[in-house]
């Protein structure tokens, strides 16, 4: 079972970096120049930080970096993997490795319509949807896959909502065959704090 938690934030988020507790993720979101990108960093990992807190209370969740920069959990009890775009982001956890990836289905992918019908043919899709959907469908599973570091696994693959009319596309990649159960949640209330 692979849990995405996905968050919508908007300009009222009052959160600062000053906020996450791993000093190692604090320096990092400080070396961030784009205030844009840095927001959606620090959102996503406060999401981490408090759903492991809330649902994980139990196991020791001591985040550390590989020599590739990859983030994990000492115990290797669970894995995560992250992912954000505008104002959305999402964190998948599972018992087993897990990527995922989110992106907006809009005109602006199928500008890079020659560079993902490189992955189309990788990844042995059959078109469906829209143009902009389908490529978008490609894109985010080749994404969770290279950060699963795989060159194949099972997919799950899901429009998980619509923001002015945009379809946002959700893919979760495992190394097992795997079964997603979506969670929208509220950063300021996960489970212990009556989500």
């Amino acid at each position: 079972m692979v849990k995405v938690f996905y968050y919508k934030f908007d300009n009222q988020f009052n959160f600062s970096i000053s906020d996450v507790k791993n000093r190692e993720r604090k320096s990092y979101l400080e070396s961030i120049n784009d205030k844009k990108r840095q927001k959606q960093s620090l959102v996503v990992w406060l999401l981490l930080e408090r759903i492991l807190n809330n649902y994980y209370p139990n196991i020791n969740v001591d985040l550390l970096t590989c020599d590739n920069g990859k983030w994990y959990i000492k115990s290797n009890e669970i894995f995560f993997s992250l992912s954000h775009t505008e104002n959305s982001v999402v964190v998948a956890l599972s018992a087993n490795p897990v990527g995922v990836d989110i992106e907006f289905a809009s005109n602006k992918i199928i500008k890079s319509k020659n560079y993902i019908s490189r992955l189309k043919q990788f990844l042995k899709e059959k078109k469906i949807g829209n143009e902009a959907i389908f490529l978008t469908n490609v894109w985010t599973k080749s994404e969770a896959i290279y950060k699963l570091s795989l060159n194949e696994g099972y997919f799950s693959n899901k429009i998980i909502d619509y923001i002015n009319d945009k379809p946002l596309v959700l893919s979760v990649c495992s190394n097992k065959d795997i079964k997603v159960e979506i969670n929208r949640v509220n950063i300021i209330k996960v489970k212990g704090d009556n989500l």
